[in-house]
């Protein structure tokens, strides 16, 4: 389980084009459009009941940190993990609204007393798993529409399909948040 900045459906759509070009470009798997995500935190196993109160705790915490209506991220850094193989996109300048947020679902975590990997924040998007070559560069790609959300690995036969998503919303954090950001609305 973690703590994501999902992009609106427009947003991950554009991310996800890129994704498949740098699969092109390196070999490995693109990232589904759907599965593209910023994570804010990472958990990992908490029971299903937990994480109803955990999202609780956190939404009220997240009043007046979560992104704003226009919340744009400009993604002009590529790179990979050595030995994972992986490749991702991040922003060379993390929006000014970024850091706060990631601090406050930190702090939600904390005063919850739930444990989560405590590496220091530094954004990126996984867009590309099993690459086979560096990462080279690319044009900037502006990126406006985020929502937090709080996230699970989906099972294997709950992600079967071409296209299908690895990883289930749970809940989405920013819904009450309605003065930091009014433009919300449910969407599950």
């Amino acid at each position: 389980m973690f703590v994501a900045l999902w992009p609106l459906p427009a947003a991950a759509r554009r991310l996800g084009e890129q994704a498949r070009e740098a699969a092109s470009r390196h070999g490995g798997r693109a990232m589904p459009a759907a599965d593209l995500h910023v994570t804010l935190a990472f958990i990992g196993e908490l029971a299903p009941a937990a994480a109803i109160g955990l999202a609780a705790r956190l939404r009220s915490g997240l009043h007046g940190a979560c992104p704003p209506p226009d919340a744009s991220m400009v993604f002009d850094r590529i790179g990979s993990f050595r030995g994972a193989n992986v490749t991702w996109l991040g922003p060379s300048v993390p929006p000014a609204w970024l850091q706060p947020l990631a601090m406050a679902v930190r702090d939600g975590l904390d005063g919850a007393g739930v444990a989560y990997d405590r590496k220091p924040f530094v954004p990126h998007l996984t867009i590309v798993r099993g690459a086979r070559a560096p990462a080279d560069g690319i044009a900037p790609l502006s990126s406006s529409g985020w929502r937090v959300a709080l996230v699970r690995s989906a099972k294997p036969a709950e992600s079967a399909g071409p296209g299908a998503g690895r990883y289930q919303i749970m809940e989405w954090l920013d819904e009450e948040a309605a003065p930091c950001n009014p433009a919300v609305t449910r969407m599950s």
